[in-house]
């Protein structure tokens, strides 16, 4: 993985039915110059080592894909 760099930290109000009224932090962060990214999780469970651990794994996923091809079908 390369490495990141936090690029802000903000809290925003939860837009869902089921978390109305709460809170989420957004942690955007850069991979390079040319690409940003944002994970979000409840401001109730955030730690920093929590928002780590899921860039982390946010990185991982978008590194399985990075490369593929497919065709979209109409229809």
């Amino acid at each position: 993985m390369s490495k990141i760099r936090i690029v802000d930290v903000r809290d925003n109000p939860n837009l869902t039915i089921e978390r109305a009224g709460k809170m989420d932090v957004q942690v955007t962060y850069n991979v390079d110059e040319q690409r940003q990214y944002v994970i979000t999780m409840p401001k109730e469970d955030f730690t920093p080592e929590k928002a780590m651990a899921k860039i982390k794994l946010d990185e991982q996923e978008r590194l399985k894909l990075i490369g593929e091809t497919f065709d979209v079908q109409k229809g």
